[in-house]
């Protein structure tokens, strides 16, 4: 699915075994443009969808006015180089309240979640009562990696981010970040790594 100058809402659907296999290709299952907002709902299930470059299920875009909502639902079985299962690489919104990413997998960076802002500025991204399970990543962040900037903030709260695997960063990467929440019930545990930080490796944070 391609979206641009539009909004769209997925309610109890499915989005399955699509491939995206040019080598810049992104957003597996779902991609989201300029100006177009993408939200999950319900018993949505995008699944076994693959991307060459980001976002194995889900890319939202650099451009402009792009965003994405996860309200319930499940992202899973998904792979890409980097964002198995989400990749986000720009100003847009971005927001999960609810729902499961488990058992995806990027040969690179972010196995279930990838988000990385470059030089983007004032820029706040959340992930809130979301089940981050099993997923795998080749270099950082097996569940969710985030390489920040001097001008964004990132909130983590009341998560379940557990069993992932990556060399670093099992659990979480993080790197270079204005102001990271961690708040809630959030739950770090159970995750491996072949190199340093398990559960969470954290780099140059100015607020925590």
């Amino acid at each position: 699915i391609y979206l641009k100058n539009c909004q769209a809402t997925a309610a109890d659907c499915r989005i399955a075994d699509n491939k995206g296999i040019d080598a810049h290709a992104s957003g597996g299952g779902v991609y989201i443009d300029e100006y177009a907002g993408f939200t999950m709902t319900g018993g949505t299930l995008i699944s076994g969808n693959s991307a060459a470059n980001q976002g194995g299920a889900v890319c939202v875009s650099n451009a402009s006015a792009a965003g994405f909502a996860m309200e319930d639902g499940e992202i899973s079985g998904n792979s890409a180089t980097n964002g198995g299962g989400i990749a986000t690489t720009g100003v847009g919104s971005f927001e999960i309240t609810g729902g499961k990413i488990a058992r995806n997998s990027a040969s690179g960076d972010g196995g279930g979640v990838y988000i990385s802002f470059g030089f983007t500025r004032d820029a706040e991204k959340r992930i809130a009562n979301c089940d981050i399970d099993g997923n795998t990543a080749g270099s950082y962040g097996g569940g969710v990696f985030i390489q920040g900037n001097s001008f964004i903030n990132v909130e983590l709260c009341s998560d379940s981010i557990r069993r992932n695997s990556a060399m670093d960063g099992g659990g979480v990467y993080i790197n270079q970040m204005d102001k990271l929440s961690l708040s809630g019930r959030l739950h770090i545990n159970g995750n491996q790594c072949s190199g340093r930080g398990a559960n969470l490796y954290l780099h140059s944070s100015d607020t925590m």
